[in-house]
């Protein structure tokens, strides 16, 4: 999964590994690419707030057909602190 972004770099490349050492791997790969200059690498710990795709679609639909917004998303359940 790769996004442009703005900011202080230029593309935001989600990667899964299996282990510690195979993110390294990963790592030593994408920093040897042709065109990649530098790298910063952050690890996730916890989802806070799930993807949520559906209920946004689900909004801009109703926004594009003229009907109100209210009550065309569903709520996505948060369990954070």
């Amino acid at each position: 999964e790769a996004h442009t972004i703005t900011g202080s770099g230029d593309v935001l490349a989600r990667v899964v590994a299996r282990s510690n050492a195979d993110l390294q791997r990963v790592i030593d790969e994408v920093v040897v690419a042709d065109g990649v200059t530098r790298a910063s690498t952050v690890i996730a710990l916890a989802t806070q707030v799930p993807l949520r795709t559906l209920p946004l679609l689900d909004a801009a639909a109703g926004m594009r057909r003229g009907e109100p917004d209210v009550g065309t998303a569903r709520e996505v359940p948060y369990g954070g602190p």
